[in-house]
């Protein structure tokens, strides 16, 4: 993807075959759409709910949580009584699985969100005229108006600025609008906060005016990029997600290890494989970090809820 800040407006109307006086025609407009497609993020294939909890029974430590169900209830069977522990352990793992969906809806909810931040309607310049048209049918190379007021459609360049301020804390965390203006910038790594030439889609302008030609669209935008983080969340593991499975899985197979061992002993001294099996149960159950991954998760979110409450901002991780 181009700096575009980096080049004036000259060059960055003949780069996208703009028209800043008449615009693109709707021919043009119609060829772009079939290369570029339309404004709108991708809306991913959502799964369905026994889709995500037989995702949940994949986790090795539920493995172990499960077969521990099943030795427990059949060791209560046998002796008659001892039922409330396998009831005990499948109680956790249901809570887990609850938990578990509780925050991927949650993070569907947070896409849906940024889709509806998406502007329903924008004003253009078309055929030498300017019209109102869905924001989805935008294209790069398109020249839009801007007002004071307006949810910006896709990101661009402006080609003029009339003290025009923009909000843009959903891409920054910047609770001040941003002024904005036309000059070209000519440091090569500009933060997207400093792109003073440059507006985003799902900001705010809440002063001024101005024209700015349509640079990116779709998922190719700032907010589009964060569309598609959130898209791949099951795909895409964070280096703590995977440092936390490692560690499960390390904690899981000691466990196991540990369980076989005494097994074994207790056979080679004759004990009773039944006792043997309730101990190893207890064991597993009580090893086995089957929440580890969940809870950190948890304790993450409410500490990013605390700092909102507090208005913390953060500028760099």
């Amino acid at each position: 993807m181009k700096n575009w800040y980096n080049l004036s407006k000259q060059e960055v109307i003949s780069i996208l075959g703009a028209d800043e006086v008449k615009g693109l025609s709707s021919e043009e407009a119609a060829k772009k759409q079939q290369i570029y497609g339309k404004n709108e993020f991708d809306k991913p294939k959502k799964e369905s709910l026994g889709k995500k909890i037989l995702h949940q029974f994949k986790d090795i430590s539920t493995i172990i949580l499960l077969v521990a169900i099943v030795l427990s209830f059949a060791l209560a069977i046998r002796e008659g009584h001892g039922f409330l522990e396998p009831i005990v352990i499948l109680s956790i793992v249901i809570l887990n699985v609850i938990l578990a969906i509780t925050q991927e809806n949650s993070a569907e909810k947070s896409l849906d969100a940024l889709i509806n931040m998406n502007a329903p309607s924008c004003m253009v310049i078309r055929d030498g005229m300017q019209k109102k048209i869905s924001s989805s049918e935008l294209v790069p190379g398109d020249i839009v108006v801007l007002r004071a007021g307006d949810l910006i459609p896709a990101d661009g360049r402006l080609l003029e600025a009339v003290d025009i301020q923009v909000e843009e804390a959903s891409l920054t965390g910047e609770s001040e609008a941003s002024e904005k203006n036309s000059e070209i910038i000519e440091d090569t790594k500009v933060a997207l906060g400093d792109q003073k030439n440059m507006v985003f889609s799902g900001c705010h302008i809440t002063a001024g005016n101005g024209i700015c030609v349509i640079t990116e669209t779709g998922m190719k935008t700032q907010m589009g990029k964060i569309a598609g983080y959130l898209n791949n969340t099951q795909k895409m593991m964070t280096p703590l997600q995977i440092r936390l499975n490692k560690l499960g899985k390390m904690i899981s197979f000691a466990a196991i290890l540990s369980a076989v061992i005494l097994v074994v002993v207790g056979l080679l001294r004759g004990d009773s494989i039944w006792h043997l099996v309730l101990l190893a149960v207890s064991l597993a159950v009580a090893a086995v970090p089957e929440t580890l991954a969940l809870i950190v998760t948890l304790s993450l979110s409410n500490g990013v809820k605390k700092m909102v409450y507090k208005k913390a901002i953060i500028r760099k991780l």
